[in-house]
């Protein structure tokens, strides 16, 4: 597999320093000058930094309780309950926002009747179903993920927070920002953002 020269090394990584906005276009014109083989080991990279990447391409041993062409779950290595597991696309995505709305909608879909599916195999009362974007929210890697946590009474699991006192005039000045919004009248295809090669995963849960 053809790996990439130094200069190219180099210009890949003054990409990566530029603002969010404008590594798009110039990341794809960097890669209109790759080979084949040099795109490719770029996945490879990728797929090896990616904890979840490397599940979906075997190179990871999970216990896994569904796969499709665009989905997988499996449970989670570090669980709040028993069933707890976690589902996630096959395309290397950061975040909810960057998916397409239809994919979205299903990996959605399927992780609802897997949950309803692991209440029955577990017995539990209920169950949550938790989305992360960003590191601030509790999201450990740049692989988009949802998380499935079956609930028992005194199971000790706590989501709760302190509630605080918004003023007023905030909240109007949300509420006017949101007054003319149309969310799919104004949506716009998203360009997706080069990819950092960059993840971690910590044993702490948040999710």
């Amino acid at each position: 597999m053809e790996k990439l020269n130094p200069e190219q090394i180099k210009e890949l990584n003054e990409i990566s320093r530029l603002p969010a906005d404008q590594q798009p276009a110039r990341l794809q014109e960097f890669l209109s000058t790759l080979s084949e083989e040099q795109i490719e080991f770029l996945k490879s990279q990728q797929q090896k930094s990616c904890p979840f990447c490397s599940i979906i391409y075997g190179e990871t041993d999970s216990k896994k309780i569904y796969e499709d062409d665009r989905i997988i779950a499996v449970l989670d290595i570090n669980p709040a309950n028993v069933g707890h597991f976690i589902s996630f696309p096959k395309d290397h995505v950061k975040s909810s926002a960057e998916m397409k709305p239809e994919d979205l909608m299903y990996l959605i879909s399927l992780t609802n009747l897997l949950a309803k599916k692991m209440q029955s195999v577990v017995n539990a009362e209920g169950f949550n179903i938790i989305m992360s974007n960003g590191l601030i929210a509790g999201q450990r890697t740049e692989h988009f993920i949802v998380h499935c946590i079956p609930r028992f009474k005194n199971d000790g699991v706590d989501f709760s927070w302190k509630s605080k006192k918004i003023d007023e005039s905030i909240n109007s000045a949300i509420l006017n920002e949101f007054s003319d919004y149309k969310p799919m009248a104004q949506e716009k295809p998203r360009k997706k953002e080069p990819e950092r090669y960059e993840a971690y995963y910590e044993e702490e849960r948040i999710p």
